[in-house]
């Protein structure tokens, strides 16, 4: 690491790296306000505005002062889910990450320090297929399944949040991150005319919807 770049970055971006994947496209590592975060060509995914979103829903939730045994995280871009609750919130529960694409797990593997070790299990697929085999439970289930800026269209189905729902043990909580928009005006109707109640994180164009007290 370049020592200037990280001090120059608390002036403007400065990019380190560009690479480019067959599905999530072009994805650059740029020094941001001296750390290195991981962006799409329209949105970042992790260490910067993601990462707030990620830890501020995180913070609503309570989970700082709730117990985390088993966490299923659905996209785990550079990693910021995990460091947030491994590094920030001092938590060392068993964490199974999935992520579609393998280019953004070589970048989080090689870049961000994010590894396999015994308490963290790295599954390359597509989280939707995945759940239809997952028959384990976890107590904190954090969903962020984006390419790019677009999230993906499963998520916004209370068929999905529902299917979270039975999986998960009593007690538990699951994060959807999403996007404002029509789409999630949609959703926040099928919430409500389901009998689902819930919070949300809401921060610039991010909104994560945050379930808990289903059990």
């Amino acid at each position: 690491m370049s020592s200037w770049k990280k001090l120059f970055s608390y002036i403007l971006p400065i990019k380190e790296a560009e690479f480019r994947s067959k599905i999530s496209g072009t994805l650059e590592l740029t020094w941001e306000k001296g750390r290195l975060v991981l962006n799409s060509r329209n949105a970042n995914l992790s260490f910067s505005h993601l990462h707030k979103v990620l830890r501020g829903a995180m913070e609503l939730a309570g989970l700082r002062k709730r117990s985390v045994s088993r966490v299923l995280n659905l996209g785990l871009g550079a990693g910021s889910s995990v460091h947030i609750l491994r590094n920030e919130m001092k938590k060392n529960p068993f964490i199974r990450s999935i992520e579609i694409d393998p280019v953004i797990i070589q970048i989080a593997d090689r870049f961000f320090d994010v590894n396999e070790d015994p308490r963290h299990d790295i599954i390359l697929a597509d989280a939707i297929e995945y759940l239809e085999l997952e028959k384990e439970s976890y107590d904190l289930y954090i969903v962020d399944l984006f390419i790019d800026d677009i999230v993906h269209s499963e998520v916004m189905f209370v068929s999905f949040l529902r299917g979270l729902m039975h999986q998960a043990v009593p007690d538990s909580t699951i994060l959807i991150n999403s996007l404002k928009n029509e789409r999630s005006e949609g959703y926040k109707k099928r919430l409500t005319d389901a009998g689902i109640q819930y919070d949300i994180f809401a921060s610039q164009e991010n909104e994560v919807y945050i379930f808990q007290g289903f059990n």
